[in-house]
């Protein structure tokens, strides 16, 4: 998860930066309608999964009355929506996508162990911290903020070392994080900063 993270952000940064780069209007429009079209496109095939924050999606898995079942459109679906509503240039951020992508593929790869509903939750929690990380490479706050927000206190190890396990995978990708880079995008373009 940490390693998608990383990479996720990678190419959401990479993006962006072509689409500053784009100075005609034109160009700027056929990038944002193409970016529109293949996220429509990735909502036709992989259905309304790729929607908003993902925080429906994070509810069913972690909530519903049965265990989810898990697929890799599920996975797909969360990397790709984000991955096009930010090359558009859309506002929506990232700590939620990232949750809810983490919790795709900590449910997809969960349901490869046939694991009971508490596991399968451990797993789903444990990817949610680890993508999180990828992004942020903040392991420590990580493990924290998925804790109380699912109010999983018992389970404390297993998300430390899920995120630490990211950190260092995200490591390999790139030593900074998605925050750091758009934080050094934007003071770069105050004339004071630079």
């Amino acid at each position: 998860c940490g390693l998608l993270g990383a990479l996720l952000c990678k190419l959401l940064l990479a993006t962006d930066k072509f689409r500053r780069s784009l100075r005609k209007r034109a160009a700027q429009l056929a990038m944002a309608l193409g970016c529109a079209l293949a996220f429509a496109t990735c909502v036709y095939f992989l259905g309304e999964r790729a929607l908003g924050s993902g925080g429906h999606f994070m509810e069913g898995y972690l909530f519903a009355a049965e265990q989810p079942d898990p697929s890799w459109k599920d996975v797909v679906a969360r990397l790709l929506g984000p991955l096009f509503t930010g090359s558009a240039g859309g506002a929506g951020g990232i700590f939620g996508p990232s949750l809810a992508s983490g919790a795709a593929i900590g449910g997809w790869i969960a349901q490869w162990f046939e694991p009971s509903r508490g596991e399968f939750n451990v797993l789903v929690l444990c990817g949610m911290t680890a993508f999180l990380t990828g992004t942020s490479r903040s392991p420590f706050t990580c493990a924290i903020l998925v804790l109380e927000m699912t109010d999983r206190h018992s389970i404390i190890l297993q998300l430390m070392y899920a995120a630490m396990v990211a950190y260092l995978i995200s490591q390999t990708i790139d030593k900074r994080s998605y925050y750091e880079r758009m934080k050094k995008r934007l003071l770069d373009t105050l004339p004071e900063w630079k």
